[in-house]
């Protein structure tokens, strides 16, 4: 049987995991549901200093409901400091939400229960100070924009060049993209039909600004996953521990917790849902 103490100690290793955005609480089993539509669109605007080196967001995220009650949602948005947030619904309608620091950022929104039908939420905000690169080439790279938790169908990032901007090389990842015209202004797009598991990546010259920022490095996404494998290891072996100990009642480790479409039990930090 398990002490006071080993019992403990697994409360509060998972708790600080949950916290930190490793491992996430299993969903309901009667709430299911898939994001229908995702849109990720990011552009330019100049920082205190009126440079153009800050970025603004906007997320439009529709969720389809198919079993069960949904009534909020959250993205992770990287490590950078995020200023200007506003949530809404499709229609204006303010939403409730709440920013926490974690090892990243993660905005959390809450909405009126749906059941079998969609709900679409408009997610605004502003990275400070992230382009990067030089005067010869900058570059913005937004990890975080392709992690989810569940299914993400049609999905589109969107980059709105700079105005009046003559571009000599553009390049981006995913690869493939098309020039189109957005509220007047010249934009580069990339649709998937279903979300791929790639960041979104552009390299424009000539450069706009010096930058001040180095890009996302997927590293520390690493030893994210190595920290949460050892603290499953430590799980792990403090319940086998306890088996032979006199009691035969089962215990320990019932899984990664349902993180879906984000790396199983390697660690959520980094999603959406």
């Amino acid at each position: 049987m398990m002490s006071k103490y080993e019992r403990l100690s697994i409360v509060v290793l998972i708790s600080f995991l949950m916290i930190h955005g490793i491992i996430v609480a299993p969903v309901s089993a009667q709430e299911e549901y898939s994001i229908s539509h995702y849109e990720a669109t990011f552009e330019l605007v100049p920082n205190e200093d009126g440079i153009l080196r800050n970025v603004a967001v906007t997320l439009i995220i529709t969720y389809d409901i198919s079993s069960g009650s949904k009534s909020g949602g959250f993205k992770f948005v990287g490590k950078e400091w995020v200023e200007d947030i506003s949530v809404t619904d499709d229609e204006g309608l303010p939403l409730n939400f709440t920013l926490r620091h974690l090892e990243e950022k993660k905005i959390v929104w809450d909405f009126p229960p749906v059941e079998h039908g969609e709900q679409t939420v408009i997610v605004h905000f502003v990275v400070i100070d992230k382009l990067g690169g030089d005067l010869e080439e900058n570059e913005l790279c937004f990890e975080w924009v392709k992690n989810w938790s569940i299914p993400v169908y049609d999905a589109t990032y969107r980059f709105i060049l700079p105005e009046d901007y003559i571009y000599e090389r553009l390049k981006t990842k995913p690869a493939e993209y098309r020039l189109v015209a957005y509220n007047g202004r010249q934009a580069l797009e990339i649709h998937q039909d279903q979300l791929s598991n790639q960041p979104f990546v552009v390299r424009f010259s000539p450069g706009v600004a010096e930058g001040v920022a180095t890009t996302d490095e997927p590293a520390d996404a690493s030893i994210i996953l190595l920290v949460a494998f050892y603290a499953l290891i430590t799980i792990a072996a403090v319940a086998s521990s306890s088996k032979k100990g006199k009691s035969s009642s089962s215990s320990g480790c019932s899984g990664c917790g349902g993180c879906g479409g984000c790396g199983g039990c390697g660690g959520c930090g980094g999603c959406g849902g």
